[in-house]
């Protein structure tokens, strides 16, 4: 987060010297000590690296989705496999049939945990988020911005529900929040549509 400029307080004497005594200096390495530590729990509960299995789409909307959302996730996540906190970590993410699977390993490869969760649940939930998003990519040539805000605002919502679902299923598995939840489900829709002929990439 980037701080304000302050702006020079007129009342000051800047031409004045100001001393630094031995208390400021112990103050200033407690503080640099309380941000690095803050920085390395940061990293140790995060993502560094995101792969998926299967084709890249043709589709280059749902790709570039795949883009920002792996880009969101490396650059802020909250992921704590549960029982393990030495990451960050490598996260793998395949769909198995009717279920999503997870592997994940530590930055140097050492693989942590694996397991696989049902969207059984949420079939038809999926399908509509399906339809909502090619309604909202359809209709960004030749919609109005009322039109097309609305479109947007209907997937955005069922966007937040997906994300609520898997946060909960993750629940007993990850400690995660809301925000990463939400770009895993992302990935989630990027893999569903990875899997239908009709987005593959013709070149795989």
């Amino acid at each position: 987060m980037k701080g304000r400029a302050l702006k020079p307080d007129a009342t000051i004497d800047h031409n004045s010297q100001v001393r630094i005594g031995p208390k400021d200096d112990a103050i200033g390495q407690r503080f640099v000590q309380g941000l690095t530590q803050t920085v390395r729990a940061d990293k140790a509960s995060s993502i560094c690296e995101i792969s998926l299995k299967g084709p890249f789409s043709r589709n280059e909307h749902i790709e570039r989705g795949r883009s920002l959302a792996v880009a969101h996730l490396i650059r802020s996540s909250v992921f704590i496999p549960v029982g393990h906190d030495r990451g960050p970590y490598r996260l793998h993410l395949e769909l198995d049939r009717d279920g999503l699977a997870f592997q994940v390993a530590t930055e140097r490869r050492v693989n942590v945990t694996a397991y696989q969760i049902s969207l059984l649940p949420i079939r038809k939930f999926l399908k509509h988020y399906v339809l909502t998003c090619e309604d909202y990519y359809d209709a960004m040539p030749r919609a109005s911005v009322a039109a097309l805000a609305k479109i947007d605002g209907a997937r955005c919502a069922l966007r937040e529900e997906g994300a609520e679902f898997l946060k909960k299923r993750l629940a007993d598995k990850v400690v995660t929040d809301s925000d990463t939840a939400r770009h895993l489900f992302t990935l989630v829709y990027v893999l569903l549509m990875r899997n239908t002929p009709a987005h593959r990439s013709a070149s795989e």
